[in-house]
């Protein structure tokens, strides 16, 4: 009889402990809604598509900058790509922890790159990642990724009704093909099941509300047959997934250097260099770390194309009458397409794959356009607002890639890729990501026509728009 009054007791222990931390400041919070006594926003804050609501509060607050709580914990949303600058680049040196997501250390995604906290070991594999990963590094990769783009071509041409596993299939073997060297087949193969289902469980962990223990770390000591407890069944499920991720493709690598048989690879190249240092084991560690984090999204590029062919027919021309028609375009042809630029960052912009970005923490308290930041304060980007905002894209929810381009037809000046992220934090393998997806349209839009599906009567089959919902869009 004495569970629920404890946890109770425990639930507002952590309350108090978190507003402690919060040091008042005369200066203002940004604005945002009304916070209750104790839950603070916690029913404000929505579980299905936040970006929407937060750029929603962003008009009726008039700012880009939002502030919520709940239970305790305070959240700062960036909805404006000025205050996204100023945040992330300009105060940089405060905005660039991560805060630490109970859920991400039970489920054993700490050791992610993109997800460690601030310290010594994370900068030391930025470091290695930006040698590595860096545009003149990433070109020497082009090779495996055309390959890769051809074998798909092939299977479009072979069965193009199932596209969509071709597309699954040619993102997860570009990942794996350019980091460990490893040739995937078919989605079968354990190395791509597994890290689409531990990517799908840590999405649905990480907004805010999603699990009580992220609010109140405190409650990861109560036992699994405690009422509420379910979180720990589900971390531990993804717990064993994700030690498969980080641990598998880089011990079946080895094995294969052992051989002689593996293939160039990022991760080759990093175990060289460490062996090479005698720091094999601290290395090792280093690139399991560093080579479990690269995706491109396929998906929204096939939706725009398919629903607007008379924009596949202007990129074809303007292909054929740059380069004939003897071959694939090559990433030293990109300066010579601008239509097709245009187009790659229209589907960019389109859908960002990560909506919300990956949150950041503020080290310090902090000031920022007169509104006082507290130390700890969570911050997200809506990434979706900024490339929705009809201030600056005329008719957002259109897809229209002339929104890049000149009177003359060259390109504009709206060059920055906002999905990347910002700053110190900005997505390492971003140049990898960005050659394969635009290698990617290119070769399509040479190669293919892309129409709605047709029902038995000839009539055009709506295209659904529907994306799934969480962290990864």
């Amino acid at each position: 009889m004495l569970l629920v009054p404890s946890l109770v007791l425990i639930v507002l222990l952590g309350f108090w402990i978190r507003l402690a931390r919060t040091r008042r400041s005369r200066l203002p919070l940004p604005p945002g809604p009304q916070p209750r006594w104790i839950t603070g926003n916690f029913k404000d804050i929505p579980s299905v598509k936040p970006w929407v609501t937060y750029a929603q509060w962003s008009k009726q607050y008039d700012s880009e900058l939002l502030f919520v709580t709940s239970l305790g914990e305070n959240i700062l949303i960036i909805n404006g790509l000025a205050s996204a600058i100023e945040i992330l680049e300009r105060h940089a040196h405060n905005f660039i922890d991560r805060p630490d997501i109970t859920m991400f250390r039970l489920m054993n995604w700490d050791w992610n790159f993109g997800l460690i906290p601030y310290s010594k070991r994370w900068a030391q594999q930025r470091r290695i990642s930006q040698n590595n990963l860096r545009k003149g590094n990433v070109m020497k990769y082009e090779g495996i990724q055309a390959a890769k783009i051809q074998s798909f071509l092939r299977s479009l041409l072979e069965d193009p009704e199932q596209f969509e596993m071709h597309i699954q299939l040619l993102t997860s073997g570009l990942a794996m093909a350019t980091i460990y060297g490893h040739d995937i087949k078919s989605m079968d193969d354990p190395y791509v099941v597994l890290a689409e289902q531990s990517m799908t469980m840590m999405s649905a962990a990480a907004f805010p509300g999603a699990f009580l223990v992220n609010t109140f770390p405190i409650l990861r000591f109560l036992p699994a047959w405690f009422p509420g407890t379910k979180f720990k069944n589900f971390a531990n499920r993804c717990r064993v997934l994700t030690t498969r991720v980080r641990n598998e493709p880089i011990a079946n690598l080895k094995q294969r250097v052992m051989e002689g048989t593996a293939l160039p690879c990022i991760a080759v190249k990093l175990l060289e260099e460490h062996v090479t240092k005698n720091d094999a084991e601290s290395g090792e560690e280093t690139i399991k770390d560093v080579t479990g984090t690269l995706y491109a999204a396929i998906h929204t590029a096939f939706y725009c194309l398919a629903s607007h062919p008379e924009v596949v027919r202007r990129a074809r021309a303007e292909i054929h009458h740059v380069l004939g028609t003897g071959r694939l375009p090559s990433l030293s042809d990109r300066p010579l397409l601008p239509f097709l630029e245009a187009i790659y960052r229209e589907v960019m912009r389109f859908y960002p794959i990560l909506p919300l970005s990956v949150p950041r923490a503020a080290l310090h308290d902090d000031v920022v356009g007169g509104y006082f930041i507290p130390k700890g304060t969570v911050v997200w980007t809506n990434i979706w607002a900024m490339t929705h905002d009809p201030n600056v894209y005329e008719d957002p929810d259109e897809f229209r890639p002339e929104r890049f381009l000149n009177p003359d037809g060259s390109l504009n000046n709206d060059d920055k890729v906002l999905a990347f992220g910002f700053g110190r934090r900005i997505c390492v393998g971003r140049h990898l990501a960005d050659s394969a997806v635009w290698l990617t349209i290119a070769a399509v839009i040479a190669t293919f026509d892309f129409y709605p599906a047709r029902g038995e009567s000839g009539e055009e089959i709506p295209i659904k728009t529907e994306y799934t919902d969480g962290m990864v869009w």
